[in-house]
């Protein structure tokens, strides 16, 4: 990764003689990941935002779960997974409701086709 006899080196030393891993990553959000790799864990100071946290994880293949992330700002964390939960749900209905109506239109020779969706879920708990 970081050798000059790499066919693909996508690294290279900065002004500074330093590497630069990925372009966005905050120092401080790339030391807090760095934990992972030594406790599995990776517990999120206050000030570290939870969405670039995600990013980062997802860059580096990390699991970004509740087994995973510790923080103190709780809110975001769900917010995050409830992120996760969403896409979930609408790959459902993508792949189940609305693909297939879709690929009748276009079976018919239709060259477009407009679906509305007027109804809304609530997941409570109970």
């Amino acid at each position: 990764m970081f050798g000059p006899g790499r066919e693909y080196n996508f690294t290279g030393p900065n002004e500074k003689g330093e590497y630069e891993i990925a372009e966005g990553i905050s120092a401080t959000v790339f030391r807090t990941v760095l934990d992972y790799y030594k406790t599995g864990i990776i517990n999120c100071p206050d000030g570290i935002s939870i969405p670039d946290l995600r990013d980062t994880c997802d860059y580096l293949c990390i699991n970004f779960d509740f087994n995973t992330i510790r923080c103190q700002d709780l809110s975001a964390l769900l917010h995050e997974l409830s992120n996760d939960g969403a896409h979930k749900q609408f790959d459902h209905y993508l792949e189940e409701l609305i693909l297939p109506i879709m690929v009748g239109c276009a079976k018919k020779g239709e060259r477009e086709c407009h679906i509305v969706v007027l109804t809304g879920r609530f997941c409570g708990l109970g």
